[in-house]
């Protein structure tokens, strides 16, 4: 398996580490396979009937393994160690992986009523958040620079016997949202009046945001997570405000990083608006100043990793996860299907 996996770095630079990642769900089928099959990889590689039974099985990444085969053939045996099956055999897989394309749907439009609702929601959930932020920024900042605040009684007893400071007077997490104007949004957000529901929280509104600027400017997951903390441009053209995010992308570029910049609306602003303010609150409490830079390497990041120690904190970016464990957010999001949903996605289009 090294083997197969140096012949492909050596010979296909050219791959993303998502395209890699692929490849090594592959191999990582394929030597189970070999366990339960009690035969090598050699063997499914220069077996036809081995490299068919596997492909039957794993029809939807079969096409990677014609891949690693028309690799193999083009390298020549001396270079692999041994020759791989032929062109009939690549024939068959190709064939194989079009019936597993064959049997998947187009999925349909989105019908107006629900692609409303979606948006509405996200705007109206991004406001919430960024109407309490500022006192959310004071919260966080003072179980960040106190660790006996808003804890437990049990957690002030274990932090007090290491650090030596009296805990008596210290304010619990309800005194803390009391102090901070913060009780009547956490009651009606249904959150835990401690500090793992202030983590809640700010995962929550994390992905609220993320969420939002992929709706509105069409990124990816993946690259609203690599985002820079000053990724938002403005441009004031014709009597009108235009913005802009400027981030990176893989896509189309052979895996290697390139600059790129998407168009958004003044809802995206309001979603980058509030990631920079929950980012900014973890790097102004453990005192780091995000800079603008130019450098191909993201420095400070806009959606930044939280943690509420500076033992634990490390300027990386957060693991964009929309909906993980998010049943309330996720509810809210999507309403019930009801028939008025469904016939309109007939009238849209009758023949899906």
């Amino acid at each position: 398996m090294r083997w197969i996996v140096f012949l492909l770095r050596k010979y296909r630079p050219e791959l993303s580490l998502g395209s890699l990642a692929g490849y090594f769900t592959a191999l990582r089928s394929i030597a189970s396979f070999c366990e339960d099959s009690n035969c090598s990889f050699k063997d499914v590689f220069s077996r036809k009937d081995l490299a068919l039974s596997w492909a039957n099985d794993n029809k939807r990444i079969s096409t990677l393994l014609n891949a690693l085969i028309q690799l193999f053939t083009h390298l020549d045996s001396k270079v692999v160690g041994y020759k791989v099956v032929g062109n009939k055999t690549v024939l068959d897989l190709r064939k194989i992986y079009q019936e597993w394309v064959d049997t998947k749907q187009q999925h349909p439009p989105i019908p107006t009523r629900i692609y409303s609702h979606v948006l509405t929601t996200l705007i109206e959930e991004v406001n919430a958040f960024l109407s309490v932020i500022d006192n959310v920024s004071f919260l966080i900042k003072e179980c960040i620079n106190n660790p006996l605040a808003g804890r437990s009684k049990s957690s002030h007893r274990r932090i007090s016997k290491r650090t030596g400071k009296d805990y008596k007077n210290e304010p619990d997490f309800i005194a803390l949202l009391q102090k901070y104007n913060l009780q009547v949004f956490w009651e009606q957000r249904g959150y835990k009046p401690t500090v793992k529901g202030l983590a809640s929280m700010i995962a929550e509104a994390r992905d609220v945001a993320a969420l939002q600027i992929q709706a509105f400017s069409g990124m990816r997951a993946s690259e609203v997570e690599n985002l820079h903390f000053y990724c938002l441009k403005e441009e004031f053209s014709n009597g009108t405000k235009h913005y802009f995010i400027n981030g990176k992308t893989t896509k189309l570029t052979s895996g290697k990083a390139k600059r790129v910049q998407w168009v958004t609306s003044s809802s995206g602003k309001q979603a980058i608006v509030l990631a920079q303010k929950l980012s900014d609150t973890f790097y102004s409490a453990f005192e780091i100043v995000p800079k603008k830079s130019n450098d191909r390497i993201n420095t400070h990041h806009l959606f930044v990793a939280s943690a509420f120690s500076r033992k634990y904190f490390r300027n990386i970016p957060f693991s964009y996860s929309p909906f993980a464990k998010r049943d309330t957010l996720r509810a809210k999001l999507q309403p019930i299907i009801c028939i008025e949903y469904l016939q309109e996605l007939e009238r849209v289009d009758l023949h899906r």
